[in-house]
């Protein structure tokens, strides 16, 4: 039903729109003609209107898709909250001494567009990483996107009203791990993991740049397309005021919207 009443809004205003110009054009001519002449000049005016009319209804009639697409479009806005790691402090925050249990960088998406989002996903598409920042480049090999999941590990997809936004965390930086052996145990290193793609990083979680390429899109469309530049020198420190001077989080659009 919407679909129809904006159809029908489009070529009121087309057609309102040539009936006015129209009626400016030939109300300057009929200025300077006398009453003899109008009868003339209101049969073409006539004529006039009835073209418009019918361009209006072509327009509607083979564009009126578009046009509405147009109108109600599909569009978001992406950003990392509060602008790159946070810090989890997990059961230690109201003590008096807390610590955190590990550091976040948490993707923030809100629809500013003219229409709800239905069925989105987010996904991995590429990721490029250098073990320092004049180290040359590897691409690490994405066969397939990576569906980065909501809340639960089953949902993949979100919708999003108007104005609405919605977040979900894109990388965690973990601390020392306590590992148990038969024989011994032992620490492993602090490391850094992506959501939906630490198999794919393997070795290269250590420290270093981690240039990560994401897609949001829908079953129609592909709604944005971004990086994230991850930085990490490989050094862990208890709160993020120290811990903030070692990483970074920087996101960049690459679709030009």
């Amino acid at each position: 039903m919407r679909k129809v009443v904006v159809g029908i809004l489009i070529g009121l205003m087309l057609g309102t729109a040539g009936t006015l110009f129209c009626v400016q054009f030939y109300a300057t001519m009929l200025a300077g003609m006398t009453s003899e002449h109008w009868p003339e000049y209101l049969y073409f005016l006539i004529q006039s209107l009835g073209v418009f009319a019918m361009i209006a209804t072509v327009i509607v009639a083979l564009f009126g898709n578009e046009i509405k697409s147009w109108i109600f479009s599909g569009r978001c806005e992406v950003s990392i909250e509060g602008g790159g790691f946070r810090e989890d402090l997990g059961e230690t925050e109201d003590t008096q001494s807390p610590q955190t249990q590990l550091y976040e960088c948490t993707l923030l998406i809100r629809n500013i567009g003219s229409k709800e989002l239905s069925d989105c996903e987010l996904k991995l598409t590429g990721i490029e990483y250098r073990a320092s920042i004049d180290a040359k480049p590897k691409n690490i090999k994405v066969n397939n996107p990576r569906i980065i999941f909501w809340k639960t590990a089953g949902e993949r997809t979100f919708n999003l009203r108007e104005n609405d936004s919605v977040k979900t965390i894109l990388a965690r930086i973990h601390p020392k791990a306590d590992k148990q052996t038969p024989d011994s145990k032992t620490q492993s290193d602090p490391r850094f993991s992506l959501i939906a793609a630490s198999d794919l990083i393997g070795k290269c979680n250590k420290q270093g740049l981690w240039k990560v390429s994401y897609q949001i899109q829908t079953p129609q469309k592909i709604l944005k397309s971004f990086s994230v530049t991850y930085t990490w020198d490989g050094r862990w420190f208890n709160r993020i005021n120290e811990m903030g001077n070692v990483t970074s989080a920087e996101l960049s659009i690459t679709d030009g919207k």
